[in-house]
């Protein structure tokens, strides 16, 4: 009984053994790294990548690779500790979406090639021409990173205060608006594509007054009027 249990001990071994040998273990996949990895047309980001790669092969990144919009943004050879170089670009003008980063390394004898990607995320964004105005006032407002071909809502607070058509890069410039009756402070302009992409900036509204007349004597009646107040609230005219 003895003896069976040590044969059977030493064949388990052998079979453990022997399904290590194989399985092989799987290798490390490089890594691409993007940061950030979302915002508007404009922002700058830096590409980098895990150590990897062969060292001394050479290597492209190519920006909206599969698209019409599509880039080279980088070349150079591979480091000795195998990863590409870190490199800085600014995403164009594009419509909004999820667009693939594509680094492409090729070497060696024969040729070999390593084909790795990963995304950036192209969100909306909008100027306005002005920050700060009176009620009445009109205003502009310049937008990127919408949808192409799109229509977009330009809103003030809640208001719906003009619109516009963006062009096939997703982008539309100098739009107005006429600033609507609100108080004083900070508020919220918004454009909202025809998919519900959106961007938003803030507008300012100032305090202002009319007189008339602007000139009398004592004991005249002047009117006065008024734009920028808080609604229904008490006054003093000093």
């Amino acid at each position: 009984m003895k003896s069976n249990r040590i044969f059977y001990s030493l064949a388990i071994a052998i079979i453990l053994a022997l399904l290590v040998i194989a399985i092989p273990a799987t290798p490390a996949m490089a890594a691409i790294t993007v940061t950030p990895n979302s915002g508007p047309p404009g922002t700058t980001i830096t590409i980098s990548s895990g150590a990897d790669f062969t060292a001394g092969h050479s290597y492209t990144i190519t920006f909206a690779f599969g698209t019409t919009y599509a880039q080279l943004v980088g070349t150079g050879i591979i480091a000795t500790s195998g990863s590409i170089l870190s490199t800085t670009f600014t995403i164009p003008n594009v419509p909004a979406g999820a667009y693939t980063i594509k680094v492409t390394a090729t070497g060696g004898t024969p040729p070999t090639e390593t084909t790795l990607s990963t995304t950036f995320t192209v969100t909306p964004k909008i100027t306005l021409g002005q920050t700060s105005g009176f009620v009445g006032d009109e205003a502009t407002v310049s937008g990127s990173g919408f949808t192409a071909s799109s229509s977009v809502t330009i809103y003030f607070v809640n208001d719906e205060v003009g619109t516009a058509d963006t062009d096939a890069n997703g982008s539309f410039t100098s739009a107005v608006f006429t600033v609507p009756e609100s108080y004083s402070g900070s508020h919220s302009v918004k454009v909202q594509d025809s998919v519900g992409k959106y961007a938003t900036a803030n507008f300012t509204t100032k305090q202002s007054i009319t007189i008339n007349p602007t000139t009398g004597s004592s004991g005249d009646e002047v009117t006065i009027e008024g734009t920028g107040f808080r609604a229904r609230k008490s006054l003093t005219i000093t």
